[in-house]
């Protein structure tokens, strides 16, 4: 609209005024052509700027896709990576876990850490998982104490340490289970004297989000596991990084 103020100005002086010198028919056409020049000009700028725009965005584009390559190659070369851990955490915030017949969702976590421990003396027979069931620490929500069982939130290189204390004249036999597979195994023995002599043991285990980890007895072990205020018998983990 601004753009034809200038013509209509000129449209009116020439039917309303009777000034022979208001306008001359060769200034009117001057006028026309000069409007049509700028808007000429006006159309070329239009046309830059889109262009400027589609090739910023496709630089964009380029960039993003470029750096994702650079992430899956880095996954690919170490197995482990920042990016991976991110995105095992963003898929799994939609995912559930279920407690008691009750579903519990996931928030996203980047810190994880756990320390629990039995609450008192208990007998477990052959591979079955140790239910550690007095937590202290639970940083990210992956340790549950009613199956015993760490569901690990992230991707990453973890620590866990272990302990445990058979009672007099028992040895315990205890195994460190990654997503089912043995990956470290320890042995307590109090039988030959009348005294207690629990064991602990530490790994350092690569474990994908998702994957379960738990403590449970093997086997040729005797049956009791104490645990109070002078041996406790307790489960640990944290990730690395």
């Amino acid at each position: 609209m601004a753009a034809f103020f200038p013509l209509c100005l000129i449209m009116w002086c020439l039917a309303y005024t009777r000034c022979e010198s208001c306008v001359t028919e060769s200034k009117f056409a001057e006028l026309i052509e000069e409007m049509r020049a700028l808007k000429e000009k006006v159309l070329t700028l239009e046309k830059k700027l889109d262009a400027n725009a589609k090739q910023e965005k496709t630089e964009t584009e380029f960039t993003i896709v470029d750096k994702n390559q650079e992430n899956e190659t880095e996954i690919h070369k170490t197995g482990v990576s920042k990016v991976g851990g991110i995105r095992n955490r963003t898929m799994r915030n939609f995912e559930s876990k279920s407690i008691n017949g009750k579903k519990i969702k996931r928030q996203e976590v980047t810190n994880v850490a756990f320390y629990a421990y039995l609450g008192g003396k208990r007998c477990y027979a052959m591979h079955k998982v140790f239910i550690f069931d007095t937590v202290e620490t639970n940083v990210g929500n992956g340790y549950n104490s009613h199956d015993g069982i760490f569901d690990a939130p992230i991707t990453g290189v973890y620590v866990f340490t272990y302990t445990v204390t058979p009672d007099f004249h028992n040895f315990i036999y205890a195994e460190l289970i990654v997503d089912g597979v043995i990956r470290d195994v320890i042995i307590a023995d109090s039988q030959e004297i009348h005294d207690i002599h629990p064991a602990t043991a530490t790994a350092v285990v690569h474990v994908t989000a998702g994957q379960h980890v738990c403590v449970r007895k093997g086997t040729n072990s005797k049956c009791n596991i104490l645990s109070n205020n002078i041996s406790k018998t307790t489960f640990a983990g944290w990730l690395l990084f």
